[in-house]
């Protein structure tokens, strides 16, 4: 990272914004350490983009304060925010070159014009599109137009680049590839990354930190992987990646929590509550896929059970088996193997997983 490139911490306190009797925003507090990959995580609507919007100063919270490294940055216009953002449209003047493109926001602050060209050489090799300068955007795929995009928004040495879905516009294997490449040039310039996306695995892929938003609200902040095996809701449970839910009664507390299921009529033996729960709570007992064994090794779970499988559907690598535990749906993923020999339609396997596999949370209808 350059001398001029200087990371900056971000934080949320208490920001709500209102759009008429719409609250896009509610009451989102958390904090984006100097250097951090964080990105906002979510379905259409669920107020990430608007979130992101404030932080850049295009819109404005009706309550509560965003700072940058510490100082409120809620009365600051956006041009004078040490941030810099990037649109899923990619935004770039058609008429000008990828240099010229380049080179507006730092003409804009009067730049002397042999660091200009200094600095457009050394963004083009960041981008890896050296020799193109003088292209101008519609000669240019889809992928190089995003990262000239990147380029742009970067050059003027921003404390913190915001992102907002940049890679919705590329096909599959392109948006991997830039997903790579962005990985890759925050770890080489190490400024504080601001991502928004709906896309659970682009997130995954690229992130120190995942915020999962929903209805305006941060539901849970952390890492991937601490989101995935230990999510505190419902909601994210199933948002990142697969997982059973299954609606489930707290029928006993302490050292060995036990829940009942299919209506009361089963019962779960369970080892990690996100929260403190007590008897009679209704709540969600979620199981990963992967922790799910079928078939004879079943037997040597915690909580084993007969399942009747209802359908199978074959998806390349894997497997999904669909079927009914005492009538609660159950989804698993099996290796191929596994599946074509005996998981027909309408055949009665085993199942099992252990205790510690299964996490509760809140449960919401």
């Amino acid at each position: 990272m350059s001398q001029e490139r200087q990371p900056a911490g971000v934080s949320l306190i208490d920001v709500t914004r209102r759009f008429g009797d719409v609250e896009a925003v509610k009451n989102v507090s958390f904090d984006i350490e100097a250097g951090e990959f964080v990105s906002l995580l979510g379905p259409s609507g669920c107020g990430k983009t608007t979130t992101l919007r404030m932080i850049a100063g295009f819109e404005y919270p009706d309550e509560g304060d965003i700072t940058l490294d510490g100082k409120s940055i809620v009365a600051t216009p956006p041009y004078r925010r040490d941030t810099s953002m990037v649109f899923q449209d990619y935004a770039l003047f058609p008429h000008r070159s990828v240099a010229q493109n380049l080179a507006f926001g730092l003409r804009m602050r009067k730049i002397p014009k042999d660091e200009i060209r200094a600095k457009i050489e050394t963004m083009l090799e960041l981008v890896e599109l050296p020799g193109l300068g003088d292209r101008k955007p519609d000669q240019l795929s889809g992928g190089q137009q995003q990262r000239v995009a990147l380029g742009r928004a970067l050059i003027v040495d921003p404390a913190v680049l915001l992102l907002d879905e940049p890679l919705g516009a590329l096909d599959l294997q392109l948006r991997k590839q830039m997903q790579l490449e962005l990985k890759r040039i925050h770890r080489e310039i190490g400024i504080t990354f601001i991502y928004v996306t709906h896309d659970q695995e682009e997130a995954i892929t690229m992130s120190d930190r995942i915020a999962v938003m929903n209805q305006g609200s941060v539901e849970q902040i952390g890492p991937a992987t601490e989101i995935y095996a230990r999510p505190e809701t419902a909601f994210v449970a199933e948002f990142i990646g697969d997982a059973n839910v299954l609606l489930a009664t707290v029928v006993a507390v302490g050292e060995k929590p036990t829940v009942t299921f299919a209506a009361d009529t089963l019962t779960m033996e369970v080892a990690r509550p996100a929260r403190t729960f007590s008897e009679r709570d209704v709540v969600s007992a979620v199981v990963r896929p992967e922790n799910v064994s079928i078939g004879p090794d079943a037997d040597s779970f915690d909580n084993v059970y007969d399942m009747e499988v209802s359908e199978v559907i074959f998806a390349g690598s894997y497997v999904r088996i669909h079927g009914l535990i005492g009538g609660s749906p159950l989804w698993l993923t099996t290796t191929v193997s596994d599946a074509s020999r005996s998981n027909q339609v309408g055949s009665r396997v085993r199942v099992g997983w252990d205790a510690g596999d299964v996490v509760l949370v809140e449960w919401k209808s």
